[in-house]
């Protein structure tokens, strides 16, 4: 009696996205990282892009599984089976790494062509019935991303603009209250001259706050300008901490500036550049607690100039280390949401405009920050 011949091709789809499953998610990265109209993934580690798809794909598995074994209800979904939470997963995450919701679902919609191909190019010839499940399950995934994306999406706009009102309310609440006391008292008064001092640094905060809003504005239509000029960079660093000083001593925060021996001169935007410093200073001042400490360095080497601030502040969770520079993004704590969430966003552009190299460490919670922006030397002369 002869061995019963098994076949090495697959005889349906079912069996076509298990044989072929990892292949298949290569493939489809590739598609993603190909295609153009997907910049967030770029951002995105092999492994953060991977992210939930082996399970959705799992699931489309199981549906066609339970098709094959008659374990459908009635109105075609599977039985014990729920795509949501996979699905549920993904969208959130994929928000949460910036993704728009055109991005999400060109994505997704790679995933559906790529095993639609996949089955035109091989044997297999899917039934209508399979057809159904599968765009089913992405017609399903698909209208998920778009409720969920719309409704956070919404909410971020409202948090924006409560924390725009707050960082806008409040220096000019203080720069109308000092204003009074200017006018009421002898110019030679204590009170005079603190209100005229206050007044003066809450509109420091107000025009910073209204530079960043307009370079958010150009980040948006790609159209941030970057004047280059020999620059000095100790310069640079020593206004930055000249500014932030006073917020300092209101803190009780020490801020501490190390320079260069001799100060290096650098083909750079001053004024970009310190802007960028400040909001990283900015930064480490709100979440540094009183009697703690920042530190502006200014060195060099060869190759680069490296502006470096360290703080002893409150830290940052190492999953949260790489959205850190994302625009509106935002440490999900009570005591991490304050600020308009724009200001290292902005920080990245300048830099990165620069020809330069924007970085952030934590050891953890609770202990400290280091941010470091590198200029190459391509763009500095000595």
């Amino acid at each position: 009696m002869e061995a019963s011949h098994v076949s090495e091709q697959p005889l349906n789809l079912f069996e076509l996205l298990i044989s072929q499953r990892e292949d298949l998610i290569r493939s489809w990265m590739k598609r993603v990282r190909d295609d153009d109209r997907i910049p967030s993934a770029e951002n995105l580690t092999s492994v953060l892009l991977r992210d939930h798809f082996p399970q959705l794909l799992n699931q489309i598995v199981l549906a066609l599984a339970k098709h094959k074994s008659g374990l459908l209800d009635t109105d075609g979904a599977v039985t014990g089976v729920s795509r949501s939470e996979a699905a549920q997963a993904h969208v959130t995450m994929r928000f949460l790494s910036g993704y728009t919701l055109l991005e999400t679902l060109r994505e997704l919609g790679h995933l559906r062509s790529e095993i639609v191909s996949r089955g035109a190019r091989s044997q297999v010839r899917p039934s209508e019935d399979e057809l159904d499940i599968l765009h089913s399950s992405f017609d399903e995934v698909m209208a998920m991303a778009a409720d969920e994306i719309n409704a956070r999406t919404s909410n971020a706009k409202d948090v924006f603009h409560a924390r725009l009102s707050h960082e806008l309310g409040t220096p000019a609440t203080a720069i109308v209250g000092c204003v009074d006391v200017i006018r009421n008292e002898p110019k030679d008064s204590e009170k005079f001259l603190k209100s005229l001092d206050v007044l003066s640094r809450n509109a420091e905060l107000l025009v910073a706050t209204v530079e960043n809003l307009r370079d958010l504005s150009q980040l948006i239509f790609g159209r941030l300008r970057i004047s280059l000029r020999s620059s000095d960079a100790n310069e640079i660093a020593k206004l930055a901490a000249e500014t932030i000083y006073h917020q300092g001593v209101e803190k009780k925060v020490e801020i501490s500036l190390r320079l260069e021996p001799e100060g290096r001169k650098i083909v750079a935007d001053p004024v970009k550049l310190h802007q960028a410093l400040l909001n990283i200073l900015n930064n480490a001042v709100k979440f540094t607690p009183e009697g703690g400490s920042i530190e502006l360095r200014c060195q060099s080497d060869s190759d680069q100039v490296e502006f470096i601030v360290i703080d002893t502040g409150e830290g940052i969770a190492e999953e949260f280390l790489p959205f850190v520079f994302e625009q509106f993004r935002q440490e999900s704590t009570s005591d991490r949401t304050r600020g308009l969430g724009i200001g290292l966003a902005i920080a990245r552009e300048i830099v990165e405009g620069h020809g330069g190299q924007i970085s952030v460490a934590s050891p953890g919670k609770g202990l400290g920050s280091t941010f470091a922006i590198k200029i190459p030397v391509r763009t500095a002369t000595h």
